[in-house]
């Protein structure tokens, strides 16, 4: 995943035993690749809550959860109350069906 994603211009800047960050310097972007996700052979991507749901719905391939995605290593994103009493970051969870579809999910990140 992290060869596609550098690939396609991101690099890892940041890593926790839950996500790792990748950030596009060029594009000024960032997702999250959900490491638990992939131990369960799922590849899900966190993007942030300002992106195009519409859009990237129509992508062959991925899957968006309805609601969005809490977790506190997502530190370059935004933050909202949830559960609890202390607000934590949040984005859209994108689960692609490939490597393929993971590839298109970073082309429009």
């Amino acid at each position: 995943m992290v060869a596609l994603a550098s690939e396609r211009g991101f690099l890892p800047s940041h890593a926790t035993r839950s996500e790792l960050e990748l950030v596009h310097p060029g594009r000024r972007r960032i997702v999250y690749l959900n490491r638990k996700r992939l131990r369960v052979q799922t590849i899900a991507v966190i993007v942030p809550p300002w992106s195009e749901v519409d859009e990237l719905r129509t992508i062959s391939g991925v899957n968006v959860r309805g609601d969005f995605f809490h977790s506190s290593n997502l530190r370059a994103f935004p933050r909202r109350m949830h559960e609890g009493n202390r607000e934590i970051p949040y984005g859209y969870s994108l689960v692609c069906a490939d490597v393929s579809a993971f590839g298109r999910v970073l082309d429009r990140s």
